[in-house]
């Protein structure tokens, strides 16, 4: 998926306001950027709304530290705003399909969903 639409008032969520009273911009920003990379990922093969890289892949890639990036994830998780699947240990969000339009996807799977 090339975008996905998000509330403008966000920020005014009670579990963002925490994020961001905890994290600062950063623990805002690593969530935003997530959200995106998980969009990013959802196809018609992988229907899935689930991170596929690991929280050490995450520090890298946004030039944080690992112990900080696993903190404000498992914070998130917490907060409910990511889920973990237990069995494969991935990160997910699946209140992301209620920000989907039908509108944004060719995919009749990705639709139905």
């Amino acid at each position: 998926m090339q975008y996905f639409k998000h509330m403008s008032n966000m920020r005014h969520d009670i579990k963002i306001k925490r994020l961001i009273s905890k994290y600062g911009l950063e623990g805002y920003g690593l969530y935003n950027m997530i959200l995106e990379s998980i969009v990013e990922g959802i196809t018609t093969e992988t229907p899935m709304p689930e991170l596929q890289e690991t929280c050490f892949d995450i520090a890298e890639f946004y030039n944080i530290d690992t112990f900080k990036a696993e903190e404000i994830v498992n914070f998130c998780i917490s907060q409910e705003l990511f889920e973990k699947d237990e069995i494969t240990g991935r990160i997910f969000c699946s209140k992301l399909y209620k920000f989907l339009e039908q509108s944004q996807t060719r995919s009749l799977e990705i639709r139905k969903l």
